[in-house]
């Protein structure tokens, strides 16, 4: 399913999400690049911690490694045992959700926006992804 982000807004003009949307993004990437980032290697319990603080949906023994980039938690769900691994990167402009015990190895890039080339105002669309149950990117 895609939709339109910018629901006739013209991006080349104003932003296309809204100022809630770009602070609570801006607090994400301060704690992201500290706290978060800065965190040790085996602390997936308090990355994970501050990822739901953010409104991420996150099930149990999930790992997320420190270098790991979310663009925006509230869009992230990650069902039980599942991995994102070092700088992976989730561009959760529209929601990402990893199945149960599903890997995303390092170096990976999850991309939920593009833009509709064929629409002559090249339009922002955020689509889904679903990353299936057991399932090694």
């Amino acid at each position: 399913m895609k939709f339109d982000v910018n629901s006739g807004i013209d991006a080349r003009r104003q932003p296309c999400f809204s100022l809630a949307n770009r602070t609570k993004r801006a607090l994400w990437n301060i704690v992201q690049a500290t706290i978060f980032g800065w965190s040790p290697r085996p602390a997936h319990a308090w990355r994970v911690f501050l990822l739901r603080r953010f409104g991420a949906v996150i099930g149990r023994e999930c790992h997320v490694y420190p270098t790991a980039r979310i663009w925006a938690p509230w869009n992230l769900v990650m069902e039980d045992q599942s991995c994102l691994g070092d700088d992976v990167i989730c561009y959760s402009m529209a929601t990402i959700t990893l199945g149960r015990r599903a890997i995303v190895s390092q170096g990976a890039h999850l991309c939920a926006g593009t833009h509709d080339f064929e629409d002559p105002n090249f339009p922002l669309l955020a689509v889904p992804i679903t990353v299936g149950p057991e399932v090694w990117i």
